[in-house]
């Protein structure tokens, strides 16, 4: 599988609501980005993510939620957070300057019990932002703004 293919497949990907709802206020903050941009990290293999940013050295975006009723969500996030995580070091190995954002939503959660729980295991994760709004902040620091 080459990365081409791959980067053909995933643009070809429609957006998920929360990865559109993402893409809606990238182009309100009139920031240049790339939906399912497709990392080739050679001999650790290829990995797609939802969103890349071009600011400074680039911004990795991966979003995720889980919506269901509390301390089950929790649960679900931790497991998606440490594969984020994993991807998110893979990356800073072969792009040491490449910042990395995740947004992960959980409403149903204890938001600072979610924050708590989730900031120990993205350990590589530059952001944990867990609302739309704050992915927006961490964004407007990251270019200055």
């Amino acid at each position: 599988m080459s990365t081409e293919w791959l980067r053909r497949t995933h643009a070809m990907t429609p957006l998920t609501s929360q990865e559109q709802r993402v893409k809606d206020m990238l182009v309100e903050e009139k920031l240049a980005f790339e939906p399912h941009h497709v990392f080739d990290l050679g001999a650790l293999g290829r990995h797609p993510v939802d969103f890349v940013v071009f600011l400074g050295a680039g911004v990795a975006i991966e979003c995720t939620g889980a919506y269901a009723r509390r301390g089950r969500a929790l649960a679900d996030l931790r497991r998606r957070s440490a594969l984020i995580n994993y991807w998110f070091g893979t990356i800073k190995k072969v792009f040491p300057k490449v910042s990395c954002a995740a947004l992960i939503e959980g409403p149903s959660e204890d938001q600072e019990r979610l924050a708590a729980q989730l900031r120990p295991i993205l350990k590589d994760a530059d952001s944990l932002t867990r609302t739309i709004g704050e992915l927006r902040e961490a964004l407007r620091d990251l270019r200055g703004a």
